[in-house]
């Protein structure tokens, strides 16, 4: 088996949008196998191939993938022989961002555009503040609540978050990738 599955979407889909690829292989030909993408966080999408000769079409529509809640989503790629379904095989799997539907959102909506990394470090913060809600503190991070970290766990996982939250911040280009310093010189002036 030579076949190689890449990521054919970027590492963010927005919620609402028409998601549409094709995938072709020797290997698996759509002819004898179905291929289905399966998407799993906040709430699941699973993508089933149609056959186009020989190649898998793969087409989300606005209706399935609006229902999905925003935040980061694990998705898997297997395929499954058509005579036989005990002949099942993943050829890949990965990350992606889910992303609200900007458009859809009306006024007090209660959608969150933040990320889940700027959500994440935002708990953090207002844990460590004293001023977070109980939906705040109870938010899970690798299945322990922040309510029961000491403060040192919160200080190291606040770096964390807040890295995260640059390096997207820079991806994006809302800040720039250069030193957060600022140089001051004191002195008489002229």
């Amino acid at each position: 088996m030579d076949t190689v599955l890449t990521q054919p979407f970027g590492k963010k889909l927005v919620a609402g949008d028409r998601w549409k690829w094709t995938f072709t292989s020797a290997d698996f030909p759509a002819t004898g196998w179905k291929l289905t993408y399966f998407f799993r966080g906040a709430s699941k999408l699973d993508v089933v191939s149609v056959a186009s000769g020989a190649d898998h079409q793969l087409n989300a529509l606005p209706a399935d993938t609006g229902a999905l809640e925003p935040g980061s989503y694990a998705w898997q790629a297997v395929v499954e022989n058509l005579a036989d379904a005990t002949e099942r095989y993943e050829l890949a799997r990965g990350m992606v961002e889910i992303l609200p539907n900007i458009s859809k959102a009306g006024p007090g909506s209660g959608l969150d555009f933040r990320s889940q990394n700027r959500r994440t470090l935002d708990n953090i913060r207002k844990v460590i503040e004293g001023t977070a809600t109980r939906e705040e503190r109870q938010y899970q991070i690798g299945g322990r609540s922040l309510e029961v970290r000491s403060i040192k766990e919160l200080t190291e996982l606040e770096g964390i978050y807040a890295a995260r939250v640059r390096a997207e911040e820079i991806e994006a280009g809302t800040i720039g990738g250069g030193s957060s310093m600022v140089h001051v010189r004191f002195g008489e002036t002229s």
